[in-house]
């Protein structure tokens, strides 16, 4: 009896193991059947930008490199970019929150935050209105056929200062992109009110009648209620033309960097990249913007000086597989080249 006894306790401890062995097992199985979200990634093609991906994804391209990690505007073919952040987990958020709190503590009641403000205040009198802070960067938006030059020009600047202020991207631009211009071509967006004129918004915000109206395309000084205004925070230089580029330094033939350079250093350190804007030149100094033009086609690009070249005298440089494509360049045709600077 007694051995009987003691084998049925044997039996019982041994089912109570392998219960147990079994539980351990299937606990991860069931922590890794929950896929944890995943961020939305895309995969730079080739012509690709910054500006063309965050577009397509409905996304700024400050919103896209801040999600990257990105410094400039700068990307390369293959290129795995973050689209959409990764959800967080289920739960999560409910489980960071702080406790709401409750009537019996009104000590920790939170005030409700103001609603967001979608244009400047306007000005309640005549006189003592407080200028708003101006935005650090004024905004352009592309038209068709411009270029940091043309617009540069236009505005009076300096003819390399846009490329300067603008992560010294040489893609070409796109119709509906935005480019940094200087401070002092900054503007706020200001919706009338009633009583408003365009002298008591000029007064407020330190600029002129003429300047209002340029920017807005008024021909007279009627406005009416609730119509948005793009006010400049004080006057700038006045809009020239697009004459006084810089005058062409050098005429000649190019050749295209083969396809069998991809990846090769170049003399400034870096590898050959098909897609960016490059060029080499036997003596300007590397990094220097140059803005060719391509006579027969009537189209021009920016470029940078990044290589030293070409080995053949009978060209005056070589020039990008993005440069010639943009340009639409054979090889030998020739081109005009103007120096910008560094």
């Amino acid at each position: 009896m007694s051995e009987g006894r003691h084998g049925g306790v044997r039996l019982l401890v041994g089912l109570m193991l392998l219960g147990v062995t079994l539980a351990g097992l299937s606990a991860p199985c069931a922590v890794r059947a929950q896929e944890p979200p995943r961020a939305e990634v895309h995969v730079v093609q080739p012509g690709e930008t910054l500006y063309r991906i965050a577009r397509n994804n409905g996304l700024t391209v400050d919103e896209l490199k801040r999600l990257n990690g990105l410094t400039s505007n700068h990307i390369e073919v293959g290129q795995r970019l973050i689209i959409r952040p990764a959800p967080p987990p289920p739960g999560a958020a409910a489980a960071e929150a702080p406790p709401a709190p409750t009537p019996s503590d009104p000590a920790r009641a939170e005030p409700p935050a103001p609603p967001p403000a979608e244009t400047a205040t306007p000005p309640a009198d005549d006189g003592g209105e407080a200028r708003p802070e101006p935005p650090a960067f004024g905004r352009y938006v592309v038209r068709p056929g411009d270029t940091y030059l043309t617009i540069a020009a236009r505005y009076g600047l300096p003819s390399d200062s846009l490329w300067l202020l603008n992560d010294r991207s040489t893609a070409p631009l796109e119709p509906g992109q935005e480019v940094r211009l200087p401070a002092r071509f900054a503007t706020v967006t200001y919706r009338v009110r009633r009583g408003d004129t365009l002298a008591r918004i000029a007064r407020a915000y330190g600029t002129s009648i003429a300047a209002i109206r340029r920017l807005n395309d008024l021909r007279g000084d009627q406005i009416r209620v609730d119509q948005v205004l793009q006010v400049p925070v004080g006057e700038p230089p006045p809009v020239q033309d697009d004459a006084g580029l810089p005058p062409v330094a050098a005429r000649g033939a190019v050749t295209i960097y083969p396809d069998t350079f991809a990846g090769r250093l170049m003399a400034n350190g870096e590898p050959y990249d098909p897609e960016r804007y490059t060029v080499s030149h036997p003596s300007l100094p590397l990094g220097t913007l140059v803005y060719l033009t391509h006579p027969a086609t009537g189209r021009s690009t920016l470029a940078e000086v990044t290589d030293r070249g070409p080995l053949d005298a009978a060209f005056i440089m070589d020039v990008s597989a993005a440069v010639a494509r943009h340009l639409r360049l054979k090889e030998g045709d020739r081109v005009q080249v103007r120096v910008l600077g560094r």
